[in-house]
């Protein structure tokens, strides 16, 4: 059957997103398969066995691919705090898929706008919202982004003006 052979899903993952809501069980619980599918697209690991969503390697494949992934993993993953910490602070909107009690972590809700800027609080606990400490760091983000847009800015008009004067040339 097609959809089992190993050679010829990994083969239309070129040519097809998501491929692995489509093999068979047997494939969806292939360690080798699902680690290959998930270095590609992390979110196959949605579609894997609870076995392969409990394995250390396939699960931090994933989550490298795409920090959200955690949320397709085994608990132990999405309750692993030093995890967590690291997952926000490669990819801050992961904070979005965490659990409550993490939503509600100071360090990381902290880290989660460091790196994702202020738009990821609307994620954290209303607590934190109000907290003090992350509205500076917010702020502190958010002039970094002014900064980048005021060069973005000045870079354009720059442009633009050596094409008008090489333009009348």
């Amino acid at each position: 059957h097609l959809l089992d052979d190993k050679t010829t899903m990994l083969k239309m993952t070129q040519f097809m997103y998501n491929i692995a809501e489509y093999v068979s069980d047997r494939l969806k619980a292939d360690r080798d398969f699902m680690l290959k599918l998930v270095k590609q697209d992390g979110s196959a690991l949605k579609y894997a066995s609870a076995e392969l969503k409990d394995d250390d390697e396939v699960v931090l494949a994933a989550i490298e691919q795409n920090g959200r992934n955690i949320i397709y993993a085994n608990s132990r993953f999405q309750e692993d705090r030093e995890l967590v910490l690291k997952v926000v602070k490669k990819q801050g909107y992961s904070l979005e898929v965490l659990s409550d009690k993490f939503k509600d972590d100071k360090e990381i809700v902290l880290q989660a706008v460091r790196h994702a800027g202020g738009g990821v609080l609307r994620a954290a606990s209303l607590r934190l919202q109000n907290d003090e400490d992350i509205a500076k760091e917010q702020n502190a983000n958010n002039r970094n982004t002014c900064k980048a847009i005021n060069l973005i800015s000045f870079l354009c008009k720059l442009i633009l003006s050596n094409l008008l004067t090489n333009s009348q040339l």
